[in-house]
């Protein structure tokens, strides 16, 4: 099996994590040139200088061999200190590149190649037919269909009145224009459309995507009024969308409030109660079914926000709510692996190093949300959700190449005229190749469960004690899970430094788990569950993990990566 890291040749900027933002589900995109029948990764970044760049490298392997600045041929536009402007790329099944960046309510800002397989030279023109599907534009996104056509999703908004629209556009290979396909996917005024990564199943080009409403004439502000919940997909490349639920009828085109048929969760008669939050993703398993995966409040009357996973079986949907990591601002990424296997990639920003990970959410595995693979770490803070190549998955090809962004402050604490702090970003794409036995390539970072602190009762605290694990190199060494059942007060972990990690409180009776926390600094011997006055503990099991070869790995990723020009990297 092979692993392999690639630098980015320059020093990328995500000041406001322009690059690493969940909804950039095209940021990155793999092609076979005909002419040499080779693989070719693209990847869009911005630099430290904020102009937007389009690198090449031989896929699954390469370092990366071109270097193009495409700023000016997308506008030129001065890049605004706003995350949703992420740059996106496509190549259509002829050969053309199409790249795209810069947007939150502008205009178009869009270029193609101009030879089909070259990313040397671009014309800037607007892909769009009318000129009223161009003017304030924001979310652009490509999807290829296998077989099909290249599409392009985007949300238009109106001025006067407010009206915010979700249009599919597709590329006409003959012509070599892109035309508008289907109807507006909504109207409405002072309403927006979300929806989710698009996905699609490789064996039958059937496309899928999860979607929410926000209504701006509700009673609360931004996110807040988010609400209600649901599934469509097309099986003719976006010309006209159904439900699972009722199979047998289109759905009628441009949805609203009220007409959407079925709905997975209907936030009606209070639709700010669930908390709803638009980062949400999808994913097809090997049966065709659908995946979603959503924040939001565990039930109607507000709240916290939990991940919660949706799946169809066949005949409903449903639905359980992810323990092993919480809502923390950042996004979550579906990825399907061997046979029915689901996994949700996500950014844990816990530690003062931030990690990528995944977690097994296949609903029928007994390690359902307990299963986690470290995949890469020493990421700062300033880090987001990764981007993931999702035209490999599209295809059907088992392999996961992520872009992530290592960051050191340079210079310390220096910040721009905001007040915001400047950041040194250097990124990088790590490609595991074989997604279908993901274990075998979280391996050498697997959590190791090393001791248990079973059936602790009464009102603590109690002293638990951890050999050391002697000289490692990684961030974090140690990890902790604890399950508290029991009432009154709070409960949490001490190691000697005056943290309450992993605190929950717990009210009246109630059973909390935490998600797997990394323990900063904690380096062996005796630590401690504390709770406060008043918690009495049914029974309270915390169970202990080590970092399990991070230091061999990491070490070998440089060795392997430095002055290569093309990485190959055989793991066992």
């Amino acid at each position: 099996m092979n692993k392999s890291i690639a630098q980015t040749p320059i020093t990328t900027d995500n000041l406001y994590r322009y690059l690493q933002n969940h909804g950039n589900q095209s940021g990155m995109w793999s092609y076979q040139d005909p002419r040499d029948g080779k693989w070719y990764q693209l990847l869009m970044v911005y630099g430290a200088d904020k102009r937007a760049k389009l690198l090449r490298r031989e896929y699954p392997h390469c370092a990366f061999d071109k270097l193009v600045d495409v700023h000016d041929e997308l506008g030129g536009d001065e890049l605004e200190p706003d995350s949703h402007n992420w740059p996106a790329v496509a190549v259509s099944r002829d050969g053309y590149i199409h790249i795209t960046s810069n947007h939150h309510v502008d205009p178009f800002n869009f270029a193609i190649s101009d030879q089909p397989w070259d990313c040397s030279s671009f014309t800037n023109e607007s892909p769009v037919v009318s000129s009223s599907d161009e003017n304030r534009v924001t979310y652009p996104a490509f999807v290829q269909v296998p077989g099909g056509d290249l599409l392009m999703f985007f949300r238009e908004q109106e001025v006067s009145p407010s009206r915010f629209r979700y249009l599919v556009y597709a590329w006409n290979e003959t012509t070599q224009q892109w035309e508008k396909r289907g109807q507006d996917l909504n109207t409405g005024t002072e309403l927006r459309l979300y929806i989710s990564t698009v996905s699609v199943d490789p064996s039958t080009g059937r496309i899928h995507l999860f979607a929410m409403w926000r209504d701006d004439a509700g009673p609360g502000t931004g996110a807040g009024n988010s609400e209600d919940y649901w599934h469509m997909y097309s099986d003719d490349q976006g010309q006209t969308w159904r439900q699972l639920e009722s199979p047998g009828s289109t759905v009628s085109l441009p949805l609203n409030i009220g007409t959407v048929p079925n709905l997975i969760r209907n936030t009606q008669p209070h639709p700010n109660d669930l908390n709803l939050v638009n980062l949400f993703s999808s994913a097809v398993d090997a049966n065709g079914d659908p995946h979603g995966l959503v924040p939001h409040a565990q039930s109607a009357g507000g709240g916290s926000r939990q991940w919660h996973h949706y799946w169809w079986n066949g005949s409903g949907w449903s639905s359980r709510v992810i323990s092993s990591f919480s809502y923390d601002g950042n996004g979550v990424h579906l990825v399907r692996g061997q046979g029915l296997e689901m996994w949700a990639v996500y950014l844990d920003s816990s530690g003062d190093n931030s990690c990528v990970r995944a977690v097994n959410l296949t609903p029928t595995s007994p390690q359902y949300d307990d299963e986690e693979i470290e995949l890469t770490c020493q990421l700062s803070h300033n880090s987001s959700s990764p981007i993931l190549d999702f035209s490999a998955f599209n295809r059907g090809e088992d392999i996961l190449s992520l872009f992530t962004v290592r960051a050191t402050a340079s210079p310390p604490r220096q910040a721009d005229e905001d007040d915001r702090p400047l950041w040194r970003q250097d990124g990088q794409v790590i490609t595991y190749e074989g997604m279908n036995s993901i274990r075998q390539y979280g391996a050498p970072y697997q959590l190791q469960e090393i001791s248990r602190a079973n059936n602790l009762s009464g009102s603590g605290p109690w002293s638990v004690s951890l050999p050391s694990l002697g000289d490692q190199s990684c961030p974090v060494s140690y990890y902790a899970k604890m399950t508290a059942r029991g009432s009154g007060g709070s409960v949490w972990l001490d190691i000697g430094n005056g943290d309450r990690i992993g605190e929950v409180e717990m009210g009246g009776v109630a059973t909390k788990t935490t998600p797997i926390m990394p323990l900063l600094g904690f380096s062996g011997g005796s630590l401690s569950v504390n709770a406060t006055n008043g918690f009495n503990a049914q029974d309270v099991d915390v169970i202990f993990y080590r970092l399990n070869g991070c230091q061999a790995v990491e070490r070998q990723f440089k060795e392997d990566a430095d002055g290569v020009s093309c990485l190959q990297s055989n793991w066992t």
